[in-house]
């Protein structure tokens, strides 16, 4: 969403404004324009495009950096230049009291029209930096950041000495300077950019080179470096070339460019700045400055490019273990040892379960059970039924199959049945009825003449259920009988488990179990944390050790077993293992040189569920990725809804350096 918006941005300012080039900054720029409707907050003045442009209008920090540490967007407002140099190191708040009460009073009202009870332009936290005082910024926050930065750092160098005696520290500043440098910062881009050129996911770009020469260039498009879990491994490696020599350099230049930067006047500032494009920083000033930094391996680039395309990403599965052993310290006793659950085990809400006639009836073909026969609504249908049963040895399947009923149908009151009205039960809960109460919610309440008299209610006043439940306070819903209906008692159709006197939603899958029958099909068993859990102490009573909880035996109805399925497994599609292959799709997979092969065809399991229809539903995101929030889902999730893609896939296990230590279960 923010992508979309910042490419609008980007049009707006070349269409509108006749913007050449738009960088962050410009984009930053706009937002923060139209956030205060286009005016200084300070001055109450209107800002131009052309105070923009010209940099008599710029960002400035609400409350001043050098107290509050923030480059946070809520720390930010788009006012004067003048205004700025004005405020100086106060925060906004304290330099409006500083112009008098009535100035003061004016703004406060502005920024509360701003903000409009949440529903403004500018957020809860924007509010409240610009009505905070100076006094109360905390004065220790900076001091206290850096000394726990610095307090890791240190510890973390002590720990890594124990192995390696040459340890030095750096900065991301300085990684970020060097990634430029040796020419790795769009080396991950030319990894993927084939990719996505074949599916037109491709748009050319301009930029300004040290010459001013405008450029073309090809990029991705809602594309990042942080989308690509890679982008670690490229800062790694730059961290571990980064040496001593490289740091002093670096302080030596930054000395110089503290020394340039004090020659300019403001003015001088900002029009390198505004020839730049960017800010004037110490990255620029190497720029244009020329200075190198000598590339410390030979074709390094093209060394990094080679590696990047045979990594393979290794998830921890945070949900493999489901219970700890827990030692409860008792006084005057002997301590107590306990298995605990490593997670919660069902939802707080404990539900009733009520028996109630089915909305819709059942077509014969459904009666599969004896517990489907006795909810069966009538009892003569019923005996029926049964006797029907017994002529076929009590089999479900074939007593009430289509071709048996077309060959001998039932005949009930002249008519032949087709369906059957029954009860169903149904879990139930109490939901509070306020103006959050939902119309899902109405169409699911338990009993007709409270639901009946909720639906006549709304429709008197106005028909809109929101609306009209906002008026309860004044006229509360009655009965005939006189009684206030304050709470109702609504059907859900969630999973349930039976937990003490009631029963509660289970919460999430632990794995799936996946089977193959003898005619090849693929069967599914979904294992819930919480039976996960149950097995794991049946587990302890009969070994004394909780696990294995996942039970890799062959099942006699749903088959031979295959694989499990748990969050963060791996998977390769579309290719099979073979030490000696001989079709197109069997590849050797613990052969490095096939890595290349196997990583766009590698996928982790995102989650799974078993939907009410019976549909065992998994989705699977490509190891690299880092977010499924893109437009591209092709390339980043594949979506089974079906047991018989299954045959597509192979299970594989990787070690904590990303190699495949095991194929199969």
């Amino acid at each position: 969403l923010n992508k979309k918006l910042n490419d609008n941005i980007r049009k707006t300012l070349k269409d509108e404004y006749n913007y050449r080039i738009v960088n962050g900054r410009d984009v930053k720029r706009y937002k923060l324009w139209e956030e205060t409707n286009k005016l200084c907050l300070y001055c109450n003045n209107p800002i131009q495009m052309s105070d923009i442009i010209n940099g008599q209008a710029d960002i400035e920090h609400i409350l001043p950096k050098s107290r509050s540490f923030s480059n946070a967007m809520s720390n930010f407002i788009l006012a004067h230049r003048k205004c700025n140099a004005d405020k100086g190191q106060m925060t906004a708040y304290d330099f409006m009291a500083s112009k008098g009460d009535n100035i003061l009073h004016q703004y406060i009202e502005k920024v509360n029209a701003l903000y409009k009870d949440g529903k403004g332009s500018i957020s809860k936290s924007k509010f409240e930096n610009l009505l905070t005082k100076g006094e109360d910024v905390p004065s220790d926050f900076v001091e206290r950041m850096l000394k726990d930065s610095q307090y890791i750092a240190k510890e973390s160098v002590k720990m890594l000495k124990t192995v390696c005696e040459n340890v030095n520290t750096t900065t991301g500043q300085i990684t970020d300077l060097l990634r430029k440098e040796w020419e790795l910062k769009d080396a991950l881009q030319e990894v993927m950019i084939d990719k996505y050129r074949e599916l037109e996911q491709i748009e050319i770009r301009e930029y300004k080179d040290s010459q001013g020469n405008i450029k073309q260039y090809e990029t991705i498009k809602d594309w990042s470096k942080r989308d690509d879990h890679r982008h670690h491994a490229i800062d790694a490696l730059i961290c571990a070339l980064t040496d001593q020599k490289i740091i002093f350099k670096l302080n030596n230049l930054n000395k110089l460019f503290q020394y340039a930067k004090g020659t300019l006047s403001q003015e001088e500032l900002a029009e390198m700045e505004k020839m730049n494009g960017n800010k004037y920083d110490l990255k620029e000033f190497i720029d244009q400055g020329a200075y190198e930094f000598k590339i410390p391996i030979p074709n390094l680039r093209k060394e990094v490019i080679s590696h990047l395309e045979n990594i393979f990403i290794s998830f921890k599965k945070d949900n493999s273990k489901v219970l700890t052993k827990n030692v409860n310290k008792i006084k005057n006793a002997e301590p107590q040892e306990t298995w605990v659950p490593r997670g919660r085990l069902h939802e707080d809400t404990i539900m009733g379960r009520v028996k109630i006639l089915a909305e819709k009836k059942i077509k014969l073909q459904k009666i599969e059970n004896k517990d489907n026969l006795e909810l069966i609504v009538s009892p003569n249908i019923k005996i029926l039924l049964s006797k029907h049963l017994e002529k076929y040895n009590n089999d479900f399947k074939l007593a009430f199959s289509t071709k048996t009923l077309n060959k001998e149908p039932i005949i009930y009151k002249e008519k032949e049945l087709k369906e059957v009205a029954t009860y169903e039960y149904v879990n139930t809960k109490r939901v509070a009825l306020t103006e959050n109460f939902t119309s899902a919610q109405l169409g699911k309440i338990i009993d007709k003449k409270i639901k009946d008299t909720i639906e006549k209610f709304i429709e008197t006043n106005g028909g809109k259920i929101k609306e009209a439940l906002k008026k309860l306070k004044e006229n509360p819903i009655r009965l005939k009988n006189g009684t206030i209906i304050k709470s109702v008692t609504v059907k859900d159709e969630s999973k349930v488990e039976p937990i003490r006197k009631g029963y509660a939603i289970t919460g999430n899958n632990h794995h799936a179990l996946i089977y193959k029958d003898e005619k090849g099909n693929y069967r599914d068993k979904v294992v819930s944390f919480y039976e996960a859990v149950a097995i794991g102490l049946q587990n302890i009573e009969e070994t004394g050790k909780p696990y294995p909880v996942i039970n890799k035996k062959d099942d006699p109805i749903l088959g031979k077993f295959q694989f499990s399925l748990q969050k963060n497994d791996l998977f390769v599609f579309d290719l099979k293992h073979s030490e000696n292959p001989q079709e197109e799709n069997e590849i050797d997979f613990f052969d490095n040189k096939n890595r290349k092969i196997i990583s766009p065809k590698l996928f982790r399991v995102q989650k799974m569920s078993k939907k009410s229809s019976g549909v065992f539903d998994i989705l699977f995101r490509h190891h690299l990725e880092t977010t499924i929030n893109r437009n591209i889902k092709e390339v980043i999730v594949i979506n089974f809804q079906s047991n018989k893609y299954f045959k597509r896939i192979t299970k594989v296990r990787l070690n904590h350096l990303g190699e495949i230590v095991k194929v199969g279960e």
